[in-house]
């Protein structure tokens, strides 16, 4: 009798353990903390298969997979897979590979689920969600019915990846089966010079573009023999980034002794170059199919304004004074002819750029208004769509702004004054353009480096380089005061709403007497710039 009593409370408090731990284990997964697997392994929950172990979906090898609960049950819809990559790690991507018809019955991918990613196992950021609705339905008898792989931008620091799903397949019992998880690590910016251009008796304001193989300066030249002065459109062969060769340079017009040439725009496209001449008031193509004898093939008239923006054989070109806006088609270069006028209320456009809306395909041109010293300046929004028949859709303030705009997926960014004072503080500001009519303003007021705020120099310019390509944002700034020289700033924008300084790059001591170009391309920076010395430079960084 005593031994059957012992023998009960035995079984007794092993069904009161397993139920605590039942409870405890439901517990960990709805309040979203995962119990830790070792550091690079992974762990599955609430049951691990021992013949399709969680370390299956981590080894680098599709043709193993890991499945949770061999039986087939509904219970088998709620769980997680947890991932713990060894140490906080800079993410650009997650990948989950899932089983689709390899694995054994019952392992199916999860139809409904989100992933999140965390630092430390307790604080957990969702950085994705799938859930079925009616074009999303999940079914056993379908392969196009079946949850695809999928790859997950984040563009974050981490170090725990989790799955955590609430249906497998269509629900009935199958059990969640996942070939691999993976990741792509970020690649952090780390500048270092590997070749310079000098361009002696080149002077003035430049521009620059890369396309291909071939690196475009415009600039001002002044022959020392003769004492000429013109404005030159040099080309060189970039193919080896770290020795380029000059190989041809073009006149583009004769200058007089006092005239400093400001080049506010060059764009290249295919075999021609597009260029604003502010001496000439056109805007002049030039066929540089034979890189080493370029040719003028036909020009524009223009007024005095600024050549904004170029895309799809279109040039967008903004008047100064009376605010025009004028679209001309250049879809024939030898014989570009203007599409529209368009007049805008506000007389006071300084600078624009064209997006296209990958969600409707329709082109917006965003024109920006400097009201100085008024620091409320504004931005126009005009639809370009037809080039025959622009309109005006939207208007927004945007603060004192001192930058060229510039692109990056569906933000626009820019730099700001946070008053009008021409020297500091400059923030990075940006536009969330999914809703391109009534943009969205993301950015907290994120400081950027600056230079000296009691010398002369680029800060007393009142445009402040920045270039935007991928995931970062190039600016420069000067500072003298401290011996630093001029440095280039990389900030990572892959997520608008935190962006962070990566990387500095020291260059170039002595003062700007203009404001530096800078162009990326395939992973190298050229960045322009003119000292006051009658004479100019092209560092070549590489990223």
């Amino acid at each position: 009798m005593k031994k059957r009593v012992k023998r009960n409370l035995i079984i007794i408090t092993l069904i009161v353990v397993l139920v605590i731990a039942g409870v405890l284990i439901y517990n960990l997964v709805q309040k979203n903390i995962s119990l830790s697997p070792s550091p690079g392994v992974a762990a599955m929950s609430p049951i691990e298969n021992p013949n399709y172990p969680p370390r299956n979906a981590i080894d680098g090898n599709l043709n193993t997979y890991a499945m949770g609960n061999p039986k087939p049950t509904t219970y088998n819809n709620n769980g997680y897979f947890m991932y713990d990559i060894g140490s906080i790690k800079s993410l650009d991507s997650i990948t989950f590979d899932f089983a689709q018809w390899n694995a054994v019955y019952p392992g199916a991918p999860p139809c409904t689920y989100q992933v999140f990613t965390s630092t430390d196992n307790y604080h957990w950021t969702q950085v994705y969600s799938r859930q079925e609705d009616a074009t999303h339905k999940c079914s056993s008898t379908s392969s196009y019915s079946r949850a695809p792989d999928v790859t997950i931008p984040i563009n974050t620091p981490v170090r725990y990846i989790r799955l955590f799903y609430t249906k497998v397949n269509d629900g009935t019992g199958w059990s969640i089966a996942i070939n691999e998880v993976g990741f792509k690590e970020q690649v952090i910016p780390n500048p270092k010079k590997i070749a310079q251009i000098n361009l002696d008796n080149y002077y003035g304001m430049g521009s620059i573009y890369v396309s291909w193989n071939y690196l475009y300066i415009a600039n001002n030249f002044r022959d020392p023999v003769s004492e000429a002065y013109s404005s030159i459109l040099s080309i060189y062969d970039v193919s080896t980034p770290s020795y380029p060769r000059k190989i041809s340079g073009y006149i583009l017009e004769s200058l007089s002794r006092s005239t400093q040439q400001e080049h506010r725009a060059l764009f290249v496209s295919g075999n021609y170059v597009y260029i604003q001449r502010t001496y000439n008031r056109d805007i002049a193509v030039i066929d540089v199919s034979n890189p080493s004898s370029p040719k003028l093939v036909s020009s524009y008239p223009i007024n005095e304004g600024k050549f904004v923006s170029f895309l799809n054989g279109y040039g967008y070109f903004i008047s100064r004074g009376e605010t025009y806006i004028d679209i001309i088609d250049f879809t024939n270069p030898a014989s570009p002819r203007m599409t529209s006028h368009y007049k805008l209320s506000d007389n006071t456009a300084y600078d624009g750029i064209v997006y296209i809306d990958k969600t409707s395909g329709k082109k917006y041109l965003y024109v920006y208004h400097n009201h100085i010293p008024n620091p409320s300046d504004t931005m126009t929004i005009v639809d370009v769509s037809n080039p025959y028949s622009p309109l005006s859709v939207g208007s927004l303030g945007i603060g004192y702004m001192r930058t060229q705009l510039n692109l990056a997926d569906k933000y626009l960014f820019s730099i700001l004054n946070l008053n009008t004072n021409a020297r500091e503080p400059l923030i990075l500001s940006a536009l969330d353009l999914t809703n391109p009519i009534n943009p969205s303003s993301i950015l907290p007021q994120y400081l950027l480096p600056n230079g000296d705020t009691n010398t002369a120099g680029i800060n007393d310019i009142s445009e402040h380089p920045l270039f935007v390509s991928g995931n970062y944002a190039y600016t420069f700034a000067q500072n003298t005061f401290d011996g630093g020289g001029n440095r280039l700033f990389i900030h990572d924008i892959s997520n608008p709403v935190v962006p962070r300084l990566v990387a500095t790059y020291a260059f170039n001591d002595g003062i700007y007497r203009y404001t530096p170009r800078i162009f990326v391309y395939n992973g190298y920076a050229y960045i322009y710039s003119a000292p006051l010395s009658p004479s100019s430079m092209v560092d070549v960084i590489k990223l």
